[in-house]
């Protein structure tokens, strides 16, 4: 389990995919995090803004429909993240030049967001990411 304080982390994952929503919500479940799912952009930027600093790291899918997550990220960036201590980008692809691109475009380079792929070595990154946490707190 993932503790600060004798608290669980909490975590928000966005993804408009559902079958890669639950079965992330499940993985974070399992390293130890309290986590929230959202599938819609505007309800997960919803519940960050009603429960600022209730929620330690922050899990955005890059492709999505109705906004991507660089849409997204801009939009929390606009609201000093809400609050939330750790925010981490997820791809579909181990590298999207898109995303970069993206970067530039909403001018989110300036800030320390992590980049996670969803593959091989997804959980990998993502328990160093946790590690990093904890370290941190």
């Amino acid at each position: 389990m993932v503790e600060i304080n004798e608290r669980k982390l909490r975590a928000i994952y966005l993804d408009d995919e559902e079958m890669l929503l639950t079965a992330m919500g499940h993985i974070l479940t399992e390293f130890g995090l309290e986590v929230t799912t959202h599938s819609d952009p505007d309800m997960a930027l919803e519940s960050m803004d009603k429960d600022r600093r209730g929620f330690d790291l922050a899990l955005i899918d890059f492709r999505m429909d109705k906004k991507n997550g660089a849409e997204v990220l801009r939009e929390m960036a606009n609201h000093q993240f809400y609050d939330i201590p750790y925010v981490a980008l997820f791809s579909a692809m181990p590298y999207l030049p898109e995303i970069n691109e993206a970067f530039d475009q909403y001018g989110l380079n300036e800030y320390k967001i992590y980049r996670i792929t969803k593959s091989y070595s997804e959980t990998r990154e993502l328990r160093h990411l946790l590690e990093e946490m904890k370290k941190g707190h």
